[in-house]
C-alpha cells in the first residue's frame, strides 16, 4: 500500500465519522439535527467548532489511535526507506511546498516524525533525503 493509498483511506473513514463542525448559531443548530441530538449536552468538543455526540468520543479516539498504528506499522514495514516512507516523505514534503520553502517541519508534522527520528533511523534519513534530493531537483 502506499502513503497516498493509506492516508486516502483513512480520510473516507474520517470522512464517514458522524461529526459536526459549526462555526454559527445555524450552523450548530443544523449539526445537532444532523447528529440526532437535542441538547448541548449530547456533544463533546473535539477541537474548536467541532462535536461529536458524547456517545462516539471514544470511537471517534480509538480510530485516530488506530490510523496513527497503522502509519506506524507501515514504516517500520519499509525495511530500506525507498518505499513507504520515501512515498510518504516525497508526499508531504510536495504538499507543503518543500521545494519552495526548504522548511519541512510542516511536513514531518504531517508524518508525525520528529527530525531527531530521522537523524537516528537510516530507513528514515534515506528516504528523505531521497524525497528532498528529487523534489529540489524537479524545481531547478
Amino acid at each position: 500500500m502506499t502513503y497516498r493509498e493509506l492516508k486516502d483511506r483513512q480520510q473516507k473513514e474520517i470522512d464517514s465519522f458522524p461529526m459536526m463542525w459549526a462555526f454559527s448559531e445555524k450552523q450548530l443548530k443544523e449539526g445537532m439535527k444532523k447528529l440526532g441530538v437535542k441538547d448541548m449536552g449530547e456533544l463533546k468538543a473535539i477541537a474548536p467548532s467541532g462535536f461529536v455526540r458524547k456517545t462516539d468520543y471514544k470511537a471517534l479516539w480509538d480510530l485516530i489511535h488506530r490510523h496513527q498504528q497503522e502509519l506506524k506499522e507501515a514504516i517500520e514495514a519499509d525495511k530500506t526507506g525507498e518505499g513507504f516512507i520515501y512515498d510518504m516523505f516525497y508526499t508531504e514534503l510536495a504538499n507543503h511546498e518543500y521545494s519552495y520553502t526548504g522548511d519541512p517541519t510542516e511536513a514531518l508534522r504531517a508524518c508525525s516524525i520528529q527530525p531527531l527520528q530521522i537523524e537516528q533511523d537510516p530507513r528514515l534519513n534515506k528516504g528523505f533525503c531521497k524525497a528532498a534530493k528529487e523534489l529540489e531537483a524537479e524545481a531547478e
